[in-house]
């Protein structure tokens, strides 16, 4: 069974060490997200609410400074988490019911999602209208209109939280150039 990927790409890469491209091929059929969150520019902290869906409870603050994730790099399968109702989309934003959370200021609750159109088999991007923007490759993303994203595509929300869209085989391809230069 595959389980979703949300960890250190550090740990990622070493849980994967012994599995040969078509073993990481085979196992990961989704695409990946790249995390990076830029530390020069990430100086406000940040706040955001947890709901306590079992116990009827005010939902809890939730905050700190996103400089705890400063030159760490994430990595996220573009799975469905479970977090929200949205089926057919994977929701990336600061709120803690998206697929893909992002702790950081510039990052609105709801900032974008990704959404897999099976005709093609392709892969779409949509900004539902941001406070910060989303940019693909150098485009900003005008508010709710899908883009076509491609493995390789760097993909930034906000102003400070910049991401690469992989496919598996680009990943491990990926993984193994940041060992062969000892960046791992």
């Amino acid at each position: 069974m595959i389980k979703r990927v949300e960890t250190k790409l550090s740990r990622f890469a070493e849980e994967v060490r012994n599995l040969s491209k078509d073993d990481f091929v085979g196992r990961f059929e989704r695409p990946f997200l790249i995390v990076q969150f830029h530390e020069e520019i990430m100086d406000a902290p940040f706040a955001t609410v947890m709901p306590d869906d079992t116990t009827n409870q005010p939902p809890t603050p939730v905050s700190g400074t996103p400089a705890t994730y400063a030159g760490r790099d994430m990595v996220y399968s573009l799975e469905k988490s479970g977090r929200n109702a949205f089926r057919n989309m994977m929701s990336v934003g600061r709120s803690v019911n998206n697929d893909i959370i992002l702790l950081h200021s510039s990052i609105s609750k709801l900032h974008a999602y990704f959404r897999l159109d099976h005709g093609t088999n392709r892969y779409f991007v949509t900004d539902p209208g941001s406070t910060n923007g989303t940019m693909v490759e150098k485009l900003t993303l005008l508010a709710n209109t899908p883009v076509p994203i491609e493995s390789g595509h760097v993909v930034t929300f906000g102003h400070a939280v910049r991401s690469t869209f992989l496919s598996p085989a680009d990943l491990h391809d990926y993984i193994q150039a940041l060992r062969a230069f000892n960046k791992l």
